[in-house]
C-alpha cells in the first residue's frame, strides 16, 4: 500500500510540472516548463528521486522528496503572486493596477503538485506508523 501512495505521488509532482499552474491573457496557460525550465526540471528530478527511494524502500528519502516538493511548490506559488502584484505596480490608478493584476489567473495545476508531495509525505511516514502498530 506504501509503494502504490509513494509511486502516485511521485507521478503527481512529475505530471504536476507539466499541468497548467497560470493562465495569462495573451500568453495562454503556463506550467513550470514554461515559466522556467529550470523549475520544471527540478520538480521531474524530485519526483524521479521519490520513485528511486519507493522501490528501495528508503522512507526518509521519500519523505524529504515530499518536504522538497512541497516547499519548492509553495515557493513558487509566493512567488508568482508576489511577482504579478509587482508587474502591475507601475499603474499609477489602484483599482486599475488591482484589475490588472485580477487579470492573472492561477489554474489547476498546483493541487497536483500539492497532492504528489502531500501523497509523498504520507508515503514516507507509513512505514513508520506500522512498525509502531506492529510493536504495540
Amino acid at each position: 500500500m506504501k509503494q502504490i501512495i509513494g509511486v502516485t505521488g511521485a507521478l503527481a509532482l512529475g505530471i504536476g510540472a507539466i499541468c497548467p499552474v497560470m493562465r495569462v491573457p495573451l500568453y495562454g496557460s503556463m506550467s513550470f516548463f514554461w515559466i522556467h525550465i529550470a523549475l520544471g526540471v527540478l520538480v521531474v528530478a524530485i519526483a524521479a528521486i521519490a520513485v528511486y527511494a519507493v522501490f528501495s524502500k528508503r522512507n526518509l528519502l521519500v519523505r524529504l522528496s515530499g518536504w522538497f516538493g512541497l516547499g519548492l511548490t509553495i515557493f513558487i506559488f509566493l512567488a508568482a503572486k508576489w511577482k504579478i502584484a509587482d508587474s502591475f505596480a507601475f499603474i499609477p490608478l489602484k483599482k486599475l493596477s488591482t484589475l490588472a493584476v485580477g487579470i492573472v489567473h492561477f489554474s489547476w495545476g498546483w493541487f497536483v503538485l500539492l497532492a504528489g508531495a502531500f501523497l509523498l509525505i504520507v508515503a514516507g511516514k507509513a512505514d513508520n506508523a506500522e512498525r509502531t502498530i506492529a510493536k504495540g
